[in-house]
């Protein structure tokens, strides 16, 4: 059975409670799967080159959150005194990613069919924005089962859980409004990251909605 199909499946070396922490396999599989779905999404409206930039940036910004992450989750684990299953958990974090990986790569199909279909730019976003959202709930479900005995043995690992998944959103978005576009603003020539970049994603949501309650 081929390594993806075990990811899917949390099976083998990608199970609950192996032995060892398939880092190499992994980190490949989101590398592979985050540049596929990369260059499909930054195609839209035949736009090559931010295809290239938006292949290289998925699989980055899947890596650097986690990478971000890591350190906050070690510390979460000795203070709630479970630093004992801090493996564990890198392998449900690794494990997840790759899920992720997997799922965006497979829905590459449907995004392409949609630039196909339309060159309508909301409706880009939309459909990227559904499938991010897809992968998201079907890497939850599959850190569940990871962590599902790692809190029949310490209940403080519904806490770690909750914090992490808090955590991972909220640096997820920043680092993704950093490293945007990802699909391109149609008026604008490709780049690979946009001249305001080092903003603040919550900044702007909330000017956004002041904006909005204004008018």
């Amino acid at each position: 059975m081929i390594a993806p199909v075990r990811v899917l499946r949390s099976m083998g070396e990608f199970a609950p409670g192996a032995e060892r922490v398939p880092i190499g396999i992994l980190v490949t599989i989101v590398a592979v799967g985050g540049l596929a779905q990369g260059l499909v999404m930054g195609m839209h409206d035949g736009r090559v080159l931010q295809a290239l930039y938006s292949g290289i940036k998925v699989p980055l910004l899947l890596m650097a959150t986690t990478a971000v992450c890591l350190p906050s989750l070690y510390v979460l684990h000795l203070c709630l005194g479970v630093h004992e299953d801090f493996v564990a958990s890198c392998r449900a974090t690794f494990v997840v990613q790759a899920v992720a990986a997997i799922f965006l790569a497979a829905c590459t199909p449907l995004i392409a069919l949609t630039y196909v279909s339309s060159d309508n730019y909301p409706l880009a976003t939309t459909a990227n924005g559904i499938v991010y959202l897809g992968a998201a709930l079907t890497a939850h479900r599959v850190l569940a089962t990871h962590y599902r005995p790692l809190i029949a043995r310490a209940r403080q690992h519904r806490t770690v859980l909750a914090c992490w998944l808090v955590l991972y959103v909220l640096v997820a978005i920043q680092l993704a409004w950093t490293m945007r576009p990802f699909i391109g603003w149609p008026a604008v020539e490709p780049t690979l990251f946009r001249s305001e970049a080092w903003g603040n994603a919550y900044v702007h949501v909330i000017d956004t909605l002041r904006k909005l309650f204004r008018s």
